[in-house]
């Protein structure tokens, strides 16, 4: 509307100034100019504040003033009429152009017939019929006829102004949602638009020269990143160059592949690290009540981002729960690595985990990536974690807590995205208590708990365990037929080595038999006996308190069944052979710690 508006109050002062000397103006060139340079002046005013309804006052006003100062009814200016109805119709649409055609006709025929300016004074004029009628007519009907052309065209102009308006933000939407850094720039190297990831990055410079961020070179290296130019030429319907849009790709990790593949060694080292074996619980067999808690533990877990410790004797899978906990996870796609904590030397601790840079320490040749950094997006599990030395264990507290790790010899420290599984087979409570594990440390890791029983606390499994695992073994093989004696033998051992003991039995058992396995395949296997032992010391002196003798025995042994079990009270008393209510009354007899 203001554009119009301007335009159509432009040229009027423009055909005034054409048509002055050719037109006998009764009353003077200077009066009507101030109509004209009224008229400029109210649309200015009316731009400034924003009042586009301030113009249909004003150019109903203004116009008939100039008809009347320019010789009423002969006066050359009354397509005015017609411009303005024709703005008013094409942005306020038909009705206000019809209702407009009937007011400036009205003040058309009140200011050429009964209105005459003389001497500067406004009188009453004779009033005459006839062709002004004919002519008040006339102007009517042309405006009544411009109004409806006029809102048809308004129409298809907005209409046209929308669709670009709707185009222009999907393809701005599109350009946002791009990962990429896009940036378009005119003929002259200007900045006319940037993307979100564009001005995230490099601030809105937009109308700015496009030398601020990029100055042509093969390769833009910005805020620690490397960005790779694409450039593509915008050109009109016609062919014409009308600008360039430039697409920056993020090679930064790319980069950072290239460089850690030129060193052989630490390929492999990365391929070894992220292999997985394939399915869930495939390999982790039990039907027992205690493991399908275990699997329902876990299968709750997988979800979330929260740091588990698993504990267990060595043996018991704890890997396997842990690889399964990956598998089930939002995590499934980045890498799993595992890490035991107990084989790395203690001098190459913070290397192997956090990563060093070449030349930080003699023998780095080059970059190296360490284990966080390696199960960036995945997973990292720590086995052995308890076998950690005090001075690591500091640096591992900072790193989960902060989720950022520094390279040896490196400046700047490296945001990590990880998911923290730690195992052990040791009592950390002991350890904590005994100061060779931080207490902090500990609770970092025990936000979830997963404890594994030993194998012969679950020898109910030992059918579909044994099942399980002979065929998993035999790796598409013919797999043999088990011998109730077998399973009847293997059910009379308690597995010291649990699982991964069973398991070598039964491969050395698939090796050596043909179509079925029995007893006679384990010929070193012998049922665990459990007999009482009564130690007599011989250099006993009496008088003897043996009520205290007997106390502190009594201590020792619920003391290291708490232990075993891992705090378990119900546990400690079936390893007692004690009811679980005679094992409360001996715990607050001896005050031991729960």
């Amino acid at each position: 509307m203001i554009g119009i508006r301007k335009g159509r109050v432009w040229v009027a002062f423009l055909c005034v100034l054409a048509l002055s000397t050719a037109i006998a103006i009764e009353h003077g060139f200077s009066l009507w100019l101030v109509a004209i340079w009224g008229l400029v002046l109210t649309s200015e005013l009316a731009v400034l504040r924003k009042l586009p309804k301030v113009f249909l006052l004003a150019d109903s006003i203004w116009i008939s003033f100039i008809v009347l100062v320019t010789g009423s009814g002969v006066s050359p200016f009354h397509v005015l009429y017609l411009l303005s109805v024709a703005s008013h119709s094409i942005v306020w649409g038909r009705n206000l152009g019809f209702i407009f055609s009937f007011l400036y006709a009205g003040l058309f025929w009140v200011s050429t017939h009964y209105v005459t300016l003389e001497n500067l004074w406004l009188i009453p004029a004779s009033i005459n019929t006839g062709s002004e009628i004919l002519q008040l007519v006339g102007l009517l009907s042309a405006m009544i006829l411009i109004a409806a052309l006029s809102s048809y065209l308004g129409k298809a102009i907005k209409k046209t102004i929308e669709e670009l308006e709707s185009a222009t933000e999907k393809a701005k939407a599109f350009l946002d949602k791009l990962p990429d850094p896009i940036v378009t720039v005119d003929c002259n190297g200007q900045i006319t638009s940037m993307n979100l990831p564009a001005i995230s990055i490099f601030g809105d410079l937009t109308g700015s020269p496009l030398s601020q961020i990029y100055k042509g070179e093969s390769s833009l290296y910005y805020d620690n990143r490397h960005f790779q130019p694409l450039k593509k030429i915008l050109s009109s319907t016609s062919g014409e160059a009308q600008g360039v849009a430039i697409i920056f790709q993020d090679v930064t990790e790319l980069i950072s592949v290239k460089k850690s593949i030129l060193t052989h060694d630490e390929t492999l080292r990365l391929l070894a690290d992220t292999s997985e074996p394939s399915g869930d619980f495939n390999e982790f067999f039990g039907e027992t009540p205690v493991i399908k808690k275990v699997f329902s533990l876990v299968t709750k877990v997988a979800g979330t981002d929260s740091t588990v410790l698993i504990t267990g004797e060595s043996g018991t899978g704890k890997e396997l729960i842990a690889r399964s906990i990956h598998r089930l996870s939002p995590r499934a796609s980045a890498p799993f690595v595992p890490v035991n904590c107990g084989a790395i030397p203690e001098q190459l601790l913070e290397a192997e985990f956090f990563g060093s840079k070449k030349g930080s320490y003699t023998g780095a040749t080059a970059d190296r990536i360490g284990f966080f950094e390696q199960a960036q997006g995945g997973t990292i599990f720590l086995d052995e974690i308890g076998e950690l030395p005090l001075s690591m264990q500091v640096k591992l507290l900072r790193a989960i807590q902060e989720k950022r790790i520094r390279p040896v010899g490196a400046a700047a420290e490296i945001d990590v995205d990880i998911r923290i599984v730690a195992a052990t087979n040791k009592n950390l409570k002991q350890e904590v208590s005994k100061e060779t594990f931080r207490e902090d440390l500990f609770y970092r890791l025990n936000v979830i708990s997963i404890p594994l029983p030993p194998l012969r606390e679950r020898k109910e499994d030992l059918p579909v365990l044994i099942s399980g695992l002979v065929k998993r073994l035999c790796k598409g093989r013919e797999v043999p037929k088990i011998a109730p004696s077998t399973i009847e033998l293997l059910s009379q051992y308690d597995y010291p080595g649990n699982v991964r003991e069973l398991e070598n039995l039964l491969e050395r058992a698939i090796v050596l038999g043909g179509d079925a396995i029995l007893p006679e395949h384990f010929p070193d296997l012998k049922p665990t006996k459990r007999e009482t032992q009564v130690i007599v010391d011989e250099t006993i002196q009496f008088p003897f308190d043996l009520d205290a003798y007997l106390s502190g025995i009594e201590r020792r042994y619920i003391e290291a069944a708490l232990s075993e079990s891992q705090g378990m009270k119900k546990r400690a008393a079936e390893l007692l052979k004690l009811n679980f209510r005679s094992f409360r009354y001996r715990v607050q007899k001896y005050q031991i710690a729960e």
